[in-house]
């Protein structure tokens, strides 16, 4: 019986929120493939926290049927060492653990709430952006329930994987959960809660309004709320992927985008660039990641 060929999957060049259309095309081929897959990141010259959680769920998928994974490092030097201290290669390839730097928060997979990884958030957002006391504590706990919230519906087999940055030459903080569950539309349905909704984009805009749980006589559903308020604050934007719909939610306005390639669960990515009367920590002027 002749081997299985194996599918060589070519990363793009930006692993960010704006090139997604390209991820998700990339990252089902791989699913769907059947037999050994090469994730080539050759080309890729930055990875922000939304390409690496989506990555990642696509290599847990492709490693849960069993295929073979091999991978194709950067050619740029600084990614590649990126992606070695963001946790990357201790997932999947089996290096060492590397110490992160205090301005990322290193890419975990996690199976349920995680009171230290909600922790470790809430201190890169207070350290780059000078949050109170209590205003870190209350960021943790939204962080907290967004979790819960997520593990509520997500059904998903792989577990959530999670990163976050900060980029000090761009004033910004990235945050990215994703999943590789049932997806929102699919949970508030079969909570049998939410009959009117008809399609992902519908279930999305539903999802971040306050107190909507598919948890049987529970209040919940405020960390959504919480996270696009705060983004609202600080010129940020809060993007939610799930099926086929992307919806960005700026200071302003909502945008609602079809996704041609359906993604099967839930991201949430959150940028955050702060207001200018923020003190922000001082980085090194080479400290890129």
């Amino acid at each position: 019986m002749p081997n299985k060929s194996t599918k060589i999957v070519h990363l793009p060049k930006l692993l960010s929120i704006g090139w997604s259309h390209i991820l998700f095309d990339c990252c089902s081929s791989a699913i769907n493939h059947d037999g050994p897959v090469t994730f080539n990141f050759e080309k890729v010259d930055w990875a922000a926290p939304f390409g690496l959680t989506v990555i990642s769920v696509a290599l847990a998928k492709c490693l849960q049927q069993g295929k073979n994974i091999y991978y194709s490092a950067p050619k740029k030097q600084e990614v590649k060492e990126y992606l070695e201290r963001i946790g990357f290669q201790y997932h999947f390839l089996r290096g060492e653990k590397v110490k992160p730097k205090n301005t990322s928060v290193e890419l975990r997979c996690l199976e349920g709430v995680d009171p230290s990884c909600s922790e470790a958030l809430a201190e890169l957002i207070s350290g780059s952006l000078s949050l109170s006391t209590d205003a870190r504590y209350e960021m943790q706990t939204h962080i907290n329930e967004l979790m819960t919230n997520g593990f509520d519906h997500a059904k998903s087999k792989v577990g959530c994987y999670v990163c976050a940055q900060w980029y000090p030459a761009k004033k910004n903080l990235r945050i990215s959960f994703a999943d590789g569950g049932i997806g929102i539309f699919q949970s508030l349905r079969d909570s049998g809660k939410f009959p009117e909704i008809s399609n992902d984009a519908d279930a999305i805009r539903l999802a971040v309004k306050p107190g909507i749980t598919t948890r049987k006589k529970q209040l919940g559903g405020f960390g959504f709320d919480y996270m696009r308020k705060y983004v609202r604050k600080n010129k940020g934007t809060l993007s939610i992927v799930s099926g086929n719909a992307k919806v960005n939610f700026y200071k302003n306005k909502i945008e609602q985008k079809n996704e041609p390639i359906k993604f099967e669960g839930t991201i949430v990515d959150i940028k955050v660039s702060p207001r200018k009367d923020i003190h922000l920590r001082r980085r090194g002027k080479n400290d890129i990641f």
